[in-house]
């Protein structure tokens, strides 16, 4: 910025000695306690030079000053003294001879929460040593929360696949100091979910002994049974709920018996895909973005065998897929649902089942999966007939 020659020449004289301003070879550093000062004294300083007698807003001058990131956090660490700051982008700094220099690396906050963090030292957030590792111990509305360093950083990767988190909380996403209250706030917030419905898990945490599910902003909780120690928390949404499936599912592909689960078999040469279903007569192949679809559509609960469930795993998803596709029949376009006709292309290839529609193309791929009711628009049932007989039909009525 032009002005930012100037400023430094006039806010230089404003600087306690002792506050945590330094010159890096990053920017300038000013600790969030000399912030406000900073946005002030910025504010009042381009009224006086711009003659305009108009007074920035407070967020106005934060994103004049803050032109890298607004939100990016930083470490300063001084011999026994730790400051956590924001980088302000002013131009000529070698200029300056009242600011001290610090010849270190800032340490970007973003990755780690330092043991010394006023986070931790100075509020109500208890860093400790847990049973499997470093956890974070909190009271929040009252209640008691316990979650791993590891969980923390989990949720951090999560929200960042999450507009609406990163659009009502941006300071969670850019820092894990940011993200540590935000997940504490959230998960005590949530609210527990009723226990009929069946709900996904991580594989993970199918031999836990899990006690409530609660689900806020899109995020589901899962607590263990003591009710206070958060076990894990993920989102079935958008692309979060993509790179769940996919971890999951390659985590299967390393476990899972012969390499198969019903008449799926994972592919292991190919990791653009899942694998292949294999039937008596051809092999399919199955990419990720069907396995979400079949999420997406409840796919796991239309089955007779998922009543008895309180909650189900990636596993019994892929399972459910297979059987649901090893019901299937082919069946030509105009015996479809008037319902399913807009979907029609003609270098398509359809199976169905009473539940469930699978579009594939000439290379046999699967390249979707469509959720389809007993009865067409008419009321009319639909009978389901194989590739086969219904090209007998075809014949014995074209020899007529």
């Amino acid at each position: 910025m032009k002005e930012s020659t100037g400023f430094l020449a006039h806010y230089e004289q404003k600087v306690p000695k002792s506050a945590g301003i330094r010159i890096s070879s990053q920017g300038l550093f000013v600790e969030h306690a000399q912030l406000e000062n900073l946005y002030e004294e910025y504010r009042t300083w381009i009224q006086r030079e711009s003659n305009s007698g108009k007074l920035l807003e407070k967020t106005q001058a934060a994103e004049k000053l803050h032109t890298i990131n607004l939100h990016k956090e930083y470490y300063l660490i001084e011999g026994k003294t730790l400051w956590v700051g924001k980088l302000v982008n002013l131009e000529n700094l070698g200029n300056s001879s009242k600011i001290q220099r610090y010849e270190a690396t800032l340490t970007d906050a973003a990755s780690l929460i330092h043991p010394k963090d006023p986070l931790l030292t100075t509020g109500n957030i208890k860093f400790q040593n847990g049973t499997s590792g470093p956890e974070f111990a909190i009271n929040v509305n009252n209640k008691n929360l316990i979650f791993s360093q590891n969980l923390l950083k989990e949720f951090f990767e999560l929200i960042k696949k999450l507009p609406r988190i990163r659009r009502r909380y941006p300071l969670a996403t850019q820092s894990l100091r940011g993200a540590v209250t935000t997940l504490a706030q959230l998960a005590s917030k949530a609210r527990p979910i009723d226990k009929k419905n069946i709900l996904f898990i991580p594989g993970r945490l199918r031999t836990l002994s899990i006690e409530r599910f609660s689900s806020n902003n899109g995020i589901y909780f899962i607590f263990s049974k003591d009710k206070q120690t958060l076990e894990t928390c993920f989102s079935p949404i958008g692309s979060a709920l993509h790179n769940l499936l996919r971890s999951e599912i390659d985590e299967l592909r390393k476990t899972a018996k012969r390499g198969r689960i019903g008449i799926l078999e994972f592919s292991k040469k190919i990791p653009q895909i899942v694998g292949f279903i294999n039937t008596q007569q051809d092999r399919f192949t199955l990419p990720y973005r069907v396995v979400d679809e079949f999420f997406k559509l409840r796919g796991f609960k239309t089955l007779q065998d998922s009543k008895d469930k309180i909650y189900y795993t990636c596993f019994d998803l892929l399972l459910q897929l297979s059987r649901a596709f090893e019901k299937s029949g082919w069946i030509l376009p105009k015996d479809l649902h008037k319902k399913e006709r807009f979907h029609i292309r003609e270098e398509l290839l359809y199976r169905a089942s009473k539940d469930f529609l699978f579009y594939i193309n000439k290379q046999r791929q699967i390249i979707s999966v469509l959720r389809r009711g007993k009865k067409d628009n008419t009321g009319t049932q639909l009978v389901l007939k194989t590739l086969a007989e219904r090209k007998a039909e075809l014949a014995a009525a074209a020899s007529n």
